[in-house]
């Protein structure tokens, strides 16, 4: 994925279905000169979303958007 954003150069990518979880630290999916934001469903597997965001953009996860996950999923 590392090369696919360099070569496309996007500022933002998303991902979902990203099976990401607290058993996949962070330090494993970094990608240099970009931010990492995901949400983890603690009690259920997949549906889980992914963001990459270029470290030059002022970007912050909010995570009180919504209490209902069936509603609204947001970075």
């Amino acid at each position: 994925m590392n090369i696919y954003l360099y070569e496309h150069n996007f500022d933002i990518l998303c991902i979902a279905e990203s099976w990401l979880n607290s058993q996949v630290p962070d330090s494993m999916v970094v990608i240099e000169g970009y931010d990492l934001f995901h949400k983890d469903r603690a009690d259920k597997h997949g549906r889980d979303v992914a963001m990459y965001s270029k470290k030059s953009f002022e970007a912050k996860y909010v995570d009180h958007l919504n209490d209902n996950e069936n509603i609204t999923e947001s970075l």
